[in-house]
C-alpha cells in the first residue's frame, strides 16, 4: 500500500482510516465510520449494562421494593444524568406486579421533587450553576425564574433532567407549595 500513494510517516494503526478517507466515496466511508462507532458504542453500554444488572440485582434481592424505591430517589434527585429506567426494566423482569412496580417508582419520583429542592437550597451555589446552566440549558434560568415551580412541572415534560429543575429551584429560593 505504501507504494500506491500512502503518505510516508503513517504508522500501521493509521493505514486503515486513510485509506477509508481518501479511496472510498463520501457515503461509504460514512458508513464505515457510522459502524465503527456503533460498534464502540455497543460494548461500552453491554458493559454498563451488565454492572448496572448484576448490581441492581444483588440490591433487588437484598432489599426488595424498598430497593427499587431507593434505586429511583437517589437516580431522580441526582443532578448526574441517570435514569430509573433500568430499575424499571428489573422490576418487570424480577415479575412484581405491574400497578406494585408504578406506584413505588412513582412514589419514589415524586419523593425526589422536594429532596432535590432541599439540596439546591442547601449546597448550591447560585453563580456556578447558573452558568453551567446557560450554557448547557440556554434559556432555562429565565424560564425558571418567569415561571417558578410550574417550571420545574415543565422541566420533568421535557428534556431537562427533572433533578436539575429541582436543585435549581431549591437554589433560586423558589417556594414550596402549600
Amino acid at each position: 500500500y505504501k507504494r500506491r500513494g500512502a503518505s510516508e510517516g503513517l504508522s500501521a494503526d493509521h493505514y486503515f482510516p486513510f485509506y477509508i478517507a481518501t479511496h472510498l466515496p463520501a457515503g461509504v466511508s460514512g458508513l464505515v465510520a457510522a459502524a465503527v462507532f456503533a460498534a464502540a458504542m455497543s460494548s461500552i453500554d453491554s458493559g454498563i449494562n451488565s454492572v448496572t444488572a448484576v448490581v441492581m440485582t444483588d440490591f433487588l434481592e437484598r432489599f426488595g421494593l424498598m430497593g427499587l424505591f431507593v434505586g429511583t430517589l437517589i437516580a431522580d434527585t441526582s443532578p448526574l444524568p441517570l435514569t430509573h429506567e433500568p430499575i424499571t426494566f428489573l422490576g418487570i423482569t424480577a415479575g412484581i406486579p405491574q400497578l406494585t412496580l408504578l406506584a413505588t417508582i412513582s412514589a419514589a419520583s415524586v419523593a425526589s421533587g422536594p429532596i432535590g429542592w432541599t439540596c439546591g437550597r442547601l449546597f448550591v451555589s447560585d453563580t456556578a450553576l447558573s452558568a453551567w446552566l446557560d450554557r448547557r440549558y440556554p434559556g432555562f434560568m429565565g424560564m425558571m425564574r418567569r415561571r417558578g415551580l410550574t417550571a420545574v412541572a415543565l422541566a420533568a415534560l421535557i428534556p431537562i433532567p427533572f433533578a436539575l429543575a429541582t436543585w435549581t429551584a431549591g437554589m433560586l429560593r423558589l417556594p414550596l407549595p402549600k
